[in-house]
């Protein structure tokens, strides 16, 4: 199936924006602890030296 430019840049917009509110949410869920943890532990790392 041949796609112009303009369908091929629709389709690639449309990717990225789904990517981008779905790494959002589980940033904003599941993930929040994990990312808060790594945080504290990378402060506490650049602490020591």
């Amino acid at each position: 199936m041949q796609q112009t430019k303009k369908e091929r840049d629709e389709i690639i917009a449309r990717v990225v924006a789904a990517s981008k509110e779905h790494t959002a949410e589980l940033n904003a869920g599941p993930m929040k602890h994990t990312i808060a943890k790594r945080k504290r532990l990378e402060a506490k790392k650049s602490k020591r030296r």
